[in-house]
């Protein structure tokens, strides 16, 4: 203010933002979800996996997780018409279990089902070989070559910016060989944590799935399932799904974290 005068200044010029901004930026980044290719679990996803968001499956072993992965890392290459989002995908594998020959017949089952239903709309139809030429796929024998494959995770995207999906599956896989100390195990995982937060303000959904253990209560020493990282990992988690079997031995899924689902 000078001489009685007042002067205003531009609010944005110094980096202040409306919430009502942020908020439809927010939005707009995730308002393209990758359809995993199980119509259920879309619908209770809202449309699938969120860009912008790290998304979590845990489980016990063939509850699905990989089979879920693969589905997502499929749909990814599609345009949103047919549940992707045109980009590409980073798959790095920790258990063995990704399959050139399931993520195949995946692509021949959309393509399949894409063509009777859109008998006229044909032309222009991506052929099986260069859908899989947009997944990277890295495989991890030990947690050193996981620690690396994650933390060239951004110079990787920054070369190839059509990356839309980055998956690891399972985060957990080599965690559970022994540390020196549980210090040296939360600085690892804090850093991995920091990568798949950069990622996911890119613009990048980030997937992974997460083993399970049994832990056992304190006073009555009874034994429950937990997640095999612990909960400090779950609160870096946007989103978190538990698959499961019912006392009817279906596979069901439970929605335990996501702040766009009620």
């Amino acid at each position: 203010m000078e001489d009685g005068k007042i002067e205003y200044v531009d609010a944005e010029s110094l980096g202040f933002r409306l919430a009502a901004d942020l908020y439809q930026e927010e939005l707009n980044a995730n308002n393209r979800p990758i359809s995993t290719q199980c119509p259920d679990l879309d619908n209770a996803l809202r449309g699938g996996i969120l860009l912008g968001a790290i998304n979590e499956f845990v489980g016990q072993a063939g509850m699905g997780k990989s089979q879920i992965c693969m589905q997502t890392a499929v749909s990814a290459h599609f345009p949103p018409g047919m549940g992707g989002v045109g980009g590409e995908v980073v798959y790095v594998d920790t258990e063995g279990c990704f399959s050139t020959d399931r993520i195949k017949s995946m692509i021949d089952a959309i393509l399949r089902d894409h063509l009777k239903n859109n008998l006229r709309k044909s032309d222009g139809i991506p052929s099986v070989n260069s859908i899989m030429d947009t997944i990277y796929t890295y495989r991890c024998l030990d947690l050193v070559q996981m620690t690396s494959a994650i933390h060239g995770l951004e110079s990787f995207v920054d070369a190839r910016p059509k990356v839309r999906l980055v998956i690891v599956d399972s985060i957990a896989c080599h965690f559970r060989q022994d540390f020196e100390g549980t210090n040296v195990r939360s600085w690892t995982l804090n850093d991995i944590v920091v990568v798949f937060r950069r990622l996911a303000a890119r613009g990048i959904a980030v997937l992974v799935t997460n083993q399970v253990t049994t832990r056992f209560a304190q006073g009555t020493g009874s034994s429950y399932m937990a997640s095999a990282l612990g909960q400090s990992w779950s609160h870096h988690c946007t989103n978190r799904v538990w698959l499961y079997r019912d006392a009817e031995d279906r596979r069901c899924a439970h929605i335990f974290k996501s702040p766009y689902c009620s």
